[in-house]
């Protein structure tokens, strides 16, 4: 019973997607799908810790993954969080300090030229 439990609450999970090319992308993040970035959310006091991999040195801290601000160029790497190039990632957790009912995780990314 609990593996079928567990296999339908998967059923839930939806990815939505928003884009804008280089000539359109700017510092509102502002997608016709996806919210902005939120300065007041579950996630704004919560506490991050990474658990496997390595922050990359060209990076700014974990707090920039929580802080509901985003870069205002498109190569602002200090502006963001990253584990360190030439690896397989990593692994965060992030304790919301109590119990709470997720409906979206949203992430946001802006690099120069195509990725």
């Amino acid at each position: 019973m609990l593996l079928v439990s567990a296999t339908m609450s998967f059923a839930g999970i939806q990815v939505a997607v928003g884009h804008h090319d280089n000539d359109q992308a700017g510092s509102s993040f502002t997608f016709t799908n996806i919210p902005p970035p939120s300065k007041n959310d579950a996630a704004t006091t919560a506490t991050f810790a990474i658990v496997a991999g390595d922050e990359d040195a060209n990076g700014g801290s974990l707090d920039k993954l929580h802080d509901g601000r985003v870069p205002e160029e498109s190569d602002q790497p200090e502006e963001n969080f990253f584990f360190a190039g030439g690896t397989e990632g990593g692994r965060i957790r992030v304790d919301l300090g109590r119990t709470v009912e997720l409906k979206q995780i949203n992430t946001y990314s802006w690099h120069p030229g195509s990725r």
